[in-house]
């Protein structure tokens, strides 16, 4: 909560830095190590979400432009599948290449100084060694399993939302909106489409057989719940770690310039 705290403090999306500095400052570890541990998290959590993605695009239907919208969100999850797999092999070739006192990326910091230089070869050192599953196989199952309540418990909040203004859906079709949501965020992100975000939403439930008037209600009730829970739980997380919101910003600022 802290780190979805601190995109409130900084202009651009710093939680992912945030959260690797707090790691390893409080378990007191390398930052390259964190980095990779949120990572690995990201990645098994994208995985799920593929699976989910497909599994649930063919189990619901649409009034209108069925076709249209399955077809936009498997593009969107075999583009998500191949980013993944791509960065797999990457960290692995990266990971070879280091190992033999090679760097295949000096192209791009041939004109850095050598104590930067030496820095980052380091840093990615570390970070591409640190970037592996825990050998136990009951945690990894234990961590998918996790990870997938984690999204039923996203997806459970349209249903909450929902029974506020009489609405109650299929739970394939709430499962459809978190999946929905997730590619929603990056694509708004990064087109950076004012209203985007409501838009969208409000489009599915309307094919969902919403009327306007409940998406709208629906979609902005869960968006303040949402920051206002971001809010206090994470003001009340920083508390208890002994953050300021004063160091915090700083933090914020501090990575946002790196």
């Amino acid at each position: 909560m802290v780190g979805y705290l601190s995109n409130y403090l900084a202009p651009v999306r710093v939680s992912p830095f945030v959260r690797g500095f707090l790691i390893a400052k409080f378990q007191k570890i390398k930052i390259s190590t964190a980095f990779a541990s949120i990572g690995i998290d990201r990645l098994i959590d994208g995985f799920v979400f593929v699976f989910i993605s497909v599994f649930t695009v063919y189990l619901i239907s649409f009034p209108v432009e069925q076709d249209r919208i399955q077809y936009s969100v498997l593009f969107g999850t075999l583009l998500s599948l191949t980013c993944f797999l791509l960065l797999i092999l990457s960290i692995n070739w990266i990971k070879k290449k280091l190992r033999k006192d090679e760097v295949p990326f000096l192209f791009a910091i041939r004109h850095l100084t050598e104590k930067w230089k030496n820095r980052i070869i380091s840093f990615t050192k570390v970070f591409v060694e640190s970037f592996i599953l825990d050998g136990n196989k009951f945690n990894i199952i234990i961590i998918i399993f996790i990870a997938i309540l984690m999204k039923f418990i996203a997806a459970s909040h349209f249903f909450w939302v929902g029974l506020s203004y009489d609405v109650s859906l299929n739970i394939w079709y709430y499962l459809f909106l978190m999946v929905f949501l997730g590619y929603l965020i990056i694509l708004v992100g990064v087109i950076r489409i004012t209203g985007g975000f409501t838009a969208g939403i409000i489009f599915v439930l309307q094919n969902f057989g919403i009327s306007t008037e409940k998406a709208l209600a629906m979609t902005l009730t869960l968006f303040m719940i949402s920051k206002v829970s971001v809010i206090v739980f994470g003001i009340c997380s920083a508390i208890t770690m002994g953050l300021s919101i004063k160091s915090m910003k700083k933090i914020a600022t501090k990575n946002m310039s790196m």
